[in-house]
């Protein structure tokens, strides 16, 4: 698909059901992550384990990840500091 011309119907729906893909994997690892976080959190509470925050939180990661080289994680260059600005 070259960038100059408008995408017919069927590129649309193709990038569209693209992104369906793509959100659904998304969902399903949020629900992973926080299966995780509930049994960390239950065996905190059974054990009396220190219930102290991650040191890095989740966007410090994305973060982290933007910044040391966002083509290697499959962002645009032209995210790097656009999408995270402190």
């Amino acid at each position: 698909m070259p960038n100059d011309a408008p995408l017919t119907q069927d590129e649309l729906r193709q990038l569209r059901d693209r992104l369906d893909d793509i959100d659904t994997g998304i969902i399903d690892l949020i629900a992973e992550r926080l299966s995780v976080v509930q049994a960390i959190g239950d065996h905190k509470l059974r054990t009396g384990a220190p219930r102290l925050y991650a040191i890095t939180s989740v966007s410090e990661r994305l973060l982290n990840a933007v910044s040391a080289g966002p083509k290697s994680r499959g962002f645009p260059d032209a995210w790097r500091g656009r999408c995270w600005k402190h």
